[in-house]
This record gives C-alpha cells, structure tokens and sequence, in this order.
C-alpha cells in the first residue's frame, strides 16, 4: 500500500508533512487494533489483575489506574460513572491481608485515591512492625544443635 501511495502524482505533489500523514494513517488502518476488541482486551486486563506478594502498593496502583485509564480513553469513562465499583475491585485485587483491613474500613473510603493511600498506610504499618532480628544486617549462622549432628566430632 505505501508503495502505491510513492507512486502517485497526487502523493508527490503534497509537503513533507502531508506526505507523513498519509503514512501514519496508512500504517493505522493496517495496524490499530479495534476500539471494541481494545476495550474488551483492556477490560479483561483489568479483571484478571491482582497485586503480586513482591508488588508494592503503588506499584499496583499505578497499573491499575494505567489500565483504567486507558478504558477511560476509549470512551466508557468508568471510573467517573461507577467510581465504588471501580475502588471495591481494586480493594478485592489487592493482597489479602491488606485487603481485609480496608474492608473493615469501607465506610470511610468512598474513591480509588483513598483506597490507595489507606493500602499504603497497612502496607507502611506491616514494614513497621518487623522485629530486627529478620534483617539481614542482624543475621548470624548458628552452629547445628548436638542432636542434629550425624557424625561425633
């Protein structure tokens, strides 16, 4: 296709800049992906997303409202339509343990943003709580208990 479109009196004639235009659109037709097979793509993304163990809240977040962004781009502008549905998914994708205390406070988180900060306040709250002997700074070998030994020394 774009070999003919080199070919052409009319294509010649244009700017550099219109000549560029016909390329992009040429190459959108060919390539672009349909708005409804997008939005179905993207909303099954957006289903089957959950926070991994090693995922950090905002890193979850941030794919999330990136997906959801995107579905809002096309038109259906979820999230200003159904935001309590959009925040009690994003609660039921995160890790269970930090899920179950934002779900005690549902009262109290009416959109995404502080669902976001009120996961990140639990997950900060976890850190805190670690004892100092689980750092590995702090970490020692210790020398096999009497018992466990196979051979006498």
């Amino acid at each position: 296709m774009l070999s003919f479109c080199r070919s052409t009196e009319e294509f010649t004639a244009q700017t550099p800049s219109q000549q560029f235009d016909v390329y992009v659109k040429a190459l959108r037709e060919e390539f672009e992906e349909p708005k409804d097979s997008k939005c179905r793509r993207l909303a099954s993304e957006l289903n089957a997303m959950v926070q991994d163990p090693s995922e950090s809240i905002d890193q979850f977040a941030f794919k999330y409202k990136n997906v959801l962004h995107k579905l809002d781009k096309l038109g259906g502008n979820l999230s200003k339509a159904c935001p309590t549905y959009i925040t009690s998914q994003f609660i039921s994708k995160l890790q269970p343990h930090i899920a179950h205390h934002i779900v005690l406070q549902a009262d109290q988180i009416t959109c995404l943003d502080k669902a976001t900060e009120a996961a990140r306040r639990i997950e900060q709250s976890f850190y805190a709580k670690a004892p100092a002997s689980q750092s590995l700074t702090h970490w020692r070998p210790c020398r096999p208990e009497p018992a466990a030994r196979k051979h006498p020394l």
